[in-house]
């Protein structure tokens, strides 16, 4: 009975493991079916040293009809990146790399853009598998902005442009470089701009080491009013409480050859304007009540042009010592140009239009006036001669005179959507040349020179210009913070004046760095 059951046991047995033998071998056989090589052609195919995509994948990408994959290899070394072949095995597609070493090999982000020759259907339903023949990517816990984040933050940093980033392998062990040139620390307010280097390892994040380089040197914070380059300029620094409530207003002049401040006044009135006379130091200022002051720098006296009580004095500008040309626009359709003497207290009217002037410049015994024409960001540029006959010059805005002979001031292009620096003679009346880039400021910096702004896009952060008047050269400086920003030639340095990027209650900082050391 037992033999009996013993052969039946080895009978069922004997056709289970038949059976099961032959799923096994139809499952296989059906495995191997579904694995096949997919033809493809290279389109494109870098060794990216940017280090934003440090980690393998692949993606596909819709161009058109076709089916295009980018391929991301991950952090290695290498002189080349090739795919040596692609199959599509049930649910995956598997991209096969390989990489070729010799003596130019660095480390680099392979990658290359493929397309499939095969038609693959439901190609966006598959998962893009990396497979390497003959290496192995290094591994990178903390990518490249991870690190950059991190760095802002410990270290309390401000720019507005990315830093410069390398990668080096120091004793088996792999670490970020990040480069920053000229931005703020909050941490440090007697030297707000620095350069600084970090050192990081990629698989902790610890940082290993540091470089700082201090390039600024704090003046003091306020907004630059005026500046003269070959005297000074003049700033409003603001006495602020907790909760950012203006409590008085502090007017001081700095001189850039004696490197010293001096406050000219405190008031609780606010400072619009102020001028300085280019053949002294006597300071002309307007407050937000429409009054005129003048400071006498020789017997440090203000004096309040209480004759001109009741008008409404919005620009003014230094005709010589004594004189000052005084714009009144408190009429509804009408402008007023005065001309005050100093010495002898008195004021008369000088030029009366009914254009409404936005702008008054003095040259000579002439005056150079800008008309308002709102909406157009343009304006009618006249000059108005000793006898008060009015002559038409150009449109534009923001403009100056140089040297009393030389008249600059921007145009704006609505077709290109940004402002010319023109160059005019004011002896010849016509034009000497037009710079075409988006600049947005402009200010002397010496008999022949001028320093041009020009917008790149970037808040607060723009490209300077030392244009030689002489032959309409531009020196490219380097990037500066701040709109108001002047260069002393003779020292080689640029003043800068900017809002605190991290402090908008505050007043702006006016510091200075070598013109060597700007970020170029």
């Amino acid at each position: 009975m037992k033999s009996t059951k013993f052969i039946i046991f080895l009978f069922f047995l004997c056709i289970s493991l038949t059976g099961c033998s032959r799923i096994n071998s139809i499952f296989l056989t059906e495995y191997r079916a579904e694995s096949k090589d997919v033809n493809f052609n290279i389109d494109k195919k870098i060794l990216s040293t940017s280090y934003q995509n440090t980690s393998p994948r692949a993606e596909i990408i819709n161009d058109r009809s076709e089916n295009k994959i980018l391929i991301y290899g991950g952090l290695t070394e290498c002189s080349n990146v090739d795919v040596s072949r692609i199959k599509l095995e049930g649910s995956s597609l598997k991209i096969h790399l390989k990489i070729d070493k010799d003596t130019n090999s660095q480390l680099s982000v392979p990658q290359l853009t493929v397309t499939l020759a095969d038609n693959i259907s439901d190609l966006s339903s598959l998962n893009l598998d990396i497979i390497y023949d003959n290496y192995e990517p290094v591994k990178v816990n903390y990518n490249l902005n991870d690190i950059i984040n991190k760095v802002k933050a410990d270290f309390e940093l401000y720019s507005p442009t990315s830093p410069d980033v390398k990668i080096i392998n120091k004793e088996d062990k792999y670490l970020w470089i990040v480069s920053f040139e000229n931005v703020f620390q909050k941490m440090n307010e007697e030297v707000p701009i620095i350069n600084l280097d970090i050192y990081v390892d990629m698989q902790t994040g610890e940082i290993i080491k540091t470089n700082r380089t201090l390039v600024s040197s704090l003046i003091d914070y306020g907004d630059v009013l005026f500046h003269s380059y070959d005297n000074g300029f003049i700033y409003l620094n603001n006495v602020i409480d907790n909760s950012g409530n203006i409590l008085t207003h502090n007017l001081y002049y700095y001189d850039l050859k004696l490197k010293t401040k001096k406050l000219i006044l405190s008031t609780t009135t606010n400072i619009t304007n102020a001028q300085m006379c280019s053949c002294s130091n006597n300071i002309s200022f307007i407050d937000d009540q429409g009054n005129v002051y003048v400071y006498i720098s020789k017997e440090n006296i203000i004096k309040d042009i209480k004759e001109l009580k009741g008008k409404s004095i919005d620009k003014l500008s230094w005709k010589n010592e004594n004189e000052l040309y005084l714009l009144d626009n408190s009429g509804e359709s009408d402008s007023r140009i005065y001309i005050y003497n100093i010495s002898e207290e008195k004021y008369s009217l000088h030029f009366h239009t009914n254009k409404n002037i936005t702008n008054i410049k003095a040259y000579d015994e002439s005056i150079i006036i800008e008309e308002l024409l709102y909406p157009e960001k343009n304006n009618n540029i006249y000059l108005i001669n000793e006898s008060g006959e009015l002559y038409y010059i150009d449109q534009g805005y923001k403009t100056s005179v140089i040297n009393n002979e030389t008249l600059a001031y921007l145009k704006f292009d609505e077709s290109k959507n940004t402002n010319s620096l023109y160059i005019y003679d004011l002896n010849k009346n016509s034009l000497i040349s037009s710079l075409d880039k988006d600049f947005v400021y402009f200010t002397q910096t010496s008999d022949s020179n001028i320093l041009a702004l020009e917008n790149i896009g970037q808040s607060d952060f723009y490209q300077a210009y030392l244009i030689d008047l002489n032959n309409i050269v531009l020196t490219e400086l380097g990037k500066v913070f701040g709109l108001k920003s002047f260069y002393d030639i003779e020292d080689d340095k640029i003043y800068m004046n900017s809002a605190l990027p991290y402090d908008a209650n505050s007043n702006p900082v006016i510091f200075t760095i070598k013109g060597s050391n700007l970020n170029k």
